[in-house]
């Protein structure tokens, strides 16, 4: 259906832009001096590391991707390391944030969403 391929190319378009942008932005918040290419090559190298298993949260492989985009553009490894520490930061807390917003929105909680996971794997073994 070309109108589903054209809508999944411009949300991933979109979502990835979007992403671009908010590496870029912390960037210049932190007053890290940065272009778009820097915020989209810590967005890039991110994504290529977090894809791999890794740990809990990409605790670690996120703080080790920032500093090799930095390493690349010749940065400083202390601004690297504050950066991903405060990046990581605050996705949690807005990620975080919003899931609670939407479960509101949907009127459910947590505890409802683990009884359906145990039911539907209860339901498969």
């Amino acid at each position: 259906n070309p109108k589903r391929l054209f809508m999944v190319l411009f949300l991933t378009t979109l979502v990835w832009v979007t992403n671009f942008v908010l590496y870029w932005v912390l960037l210049y918040l932190l007053n890290i001096e940065a272009s778009l290419l820097l915020g989209t090559t810590v967005a890039v190298i991110i994504a290529l590391a977090v894809a791999a298993p890794s740990a809990p949260g990409f605790v670690g492989v996120f703080q080790t991707a920032c500093l090799a985009s930095f390493a690349l553009f010749t940065l400083p490894e202390e601004q690297a390391f504050v950066y991903s520490v405060i990046t990581h930061i605050f996705q949690y807390i807005f990620f975080i944030a919003y899931g609670v917003f939407v479960l509101s929105k949907a009127g459910m909680k947590l505890n409802e969403l683990r009884d359906r996971s145990e039911k539907s794997l209860e339901s498969v073994v």
